[in-house]
């Protein structure tokens, strides 16, 4: 727990590294959500094999995970809250206005609590993508 609050402490001081790639939505996995500025979102999930995927049909959900994106003063700023009883981990990739793809570190969503990312510049969308729960063998980086 407390090398999860020196990350958060550290990411909300210094932002999270991207990395700028030609990537392209082939590329990155199962998406889970696009998030736009001004637009939250609220999906209910479930398990396929080991990802997190949108309910389809009268699947059991594994619980819901919200998502927003905010624009303060030109910044971004984006809120992910985790309704499930599991840990969750995500993969994030920025979209530029050119629409190229960047990858950006994230940290894991524990259970019933929001995290919080920001960014020192304007994001038009957020790709959530290969949501995934994580076992408590696993590391809890923010990567």
């Amino acid at each position: 727990m407390r090398s999860i609050f020196f990350a958060l402490l550290s990411l909300s001081l210094f932002g999270c590294g991207s990395v700028s790639n030609q990537l392209t939505t082939n590329e990155i996995g199962v998406v889970l959500a696009n998030v736009y500025p001004e637009n939250p979102i609220e999906i209910e999930v479930m398990s396929e094999g080991e990802i997190l995927v949108p309910i389809t049909g009268e699947t059991e959900s594994i619980g819901s995970l919200s998502f927003s994106l905010t624009a303060p003063g030109g910044n971004a700023m984006m809120s992910a809250k985790n309704s499930s009883q599991s840990i969750i981990k995500y993969d994030l990739y920025m979209v530029d206005d050119s629409g190229r793809l960047h990858y950006t570190s994230s940290c894991p969503l524990m259970p019933g609590l929001s995290v919080f990312e920001s960014w020192s510049h304007f994001i038009p969308e957020i790709i959530v993508a290969n949501a995934r729960v994580l076992d408590e063998n696993q590391g809890y980086m923010c990567q």
